[in-house]
């Protein structure tokens, strides 16, 4: 999204939800979000530089930080604040 200076807004629709999809505590996009908000508590502006964190991850690696086949499992993995070394990732 670009504002009305020019200036660009990162966007993230992943909270958008089916009704019964995934636990509703947690909105966001599990294989992204910090596990403070996996886990359903107050996000506050460290929420905020992990976001930023896990751009530059896929950014430099290709790949999300928290990975699994599922997005439950992924929701899962964040919770646990659990992320793969960027060297699974990126061996180069």
């Amino acid at each position: 999204m670009v504002g009305q200076h020019g200036q660009v807004y990162v966007m993230d629709w992943g909270i958008a939800r089916k009704i019964g999809e995934l636990d509703p505590s947690a909105a966001g996009t599990p294989g992204w979000m910090p596990p403070e908000q996996a886990n359903g508590a107050r996000c506050d502006a460290r929420s905020d530089i992990y976001g930023v964190g896990a751009l530059l991850y896929f950014a430099l690696c290709g790949g999300r930080p928290h990975e699994a086949p599922d997005e439950q499992s992924r929701l899962d993995l964040a919770r646990q604040g659990v992320v793969r070394h960027p060297l699974e990732v990126c061996p180069e």
